[in-house]
């Protein structure tokens, strides 16, 4: 069983696209985010976010992130859902497995994540997960 599961994320691409505007400034958004994973697995990662703009620096997320891994016995597909704030420039986001949306050697398992930013490089963040069976 898989207990933990440390990946480093490169972001690839982040497609975004405005849904509605107000005149206050405030918007709605949705955006498809890709990343490149590294840390002893193979793995790929697409995130959709629906995204609400209170300020333009100030915005609060909803996501579901899969995680494709194919890194020799480790193969399958992790969900995430990603509840988030972004504020000045810092992310803040919580995650949570989907317990049944995951596959191969992820099917069964719960648990928790955490995103932690690159302080050094803002295209790399550190996707920790912590899992147990269901």
């Amino acid at each position: 069983m898989i207990e933990r599961l440390v990946v480093v994320r490169t972001m690839q691409n982040w497609e975004e696209r405005t849904l509605t505007e107000s005149d206050e400034r405030r918007k709605m958004t949705s955006a498809v985010v890709t990343y490149k994973c590294a840390g002893g697995v193979d793995a790929g990662s697409s995130v959709t976010y629906s995204l609400v703009y209170l300020t333009p620096v100030t915005a609060l997320s909803v996501g579901f992130e899969t995680i494709t891994v194919a890194s020799g016995s480790l193969q399958g597909a992790l969900v995430l859902r990603h509840d988030g704030v972004f504020e000045n420039g810092v992310a803040r986001i919580e995650a949570r497995v989907v317990t049944d949306a995951c596959s191969g050697a992820f099917a069964g398992l719960d648990g928790a994540a955490r995103i932690e930013a690159d302080a050094g490089d803002p295209m790399k963040s550190t996707l920790i997960i912590d899992t147990r069976p269901a």
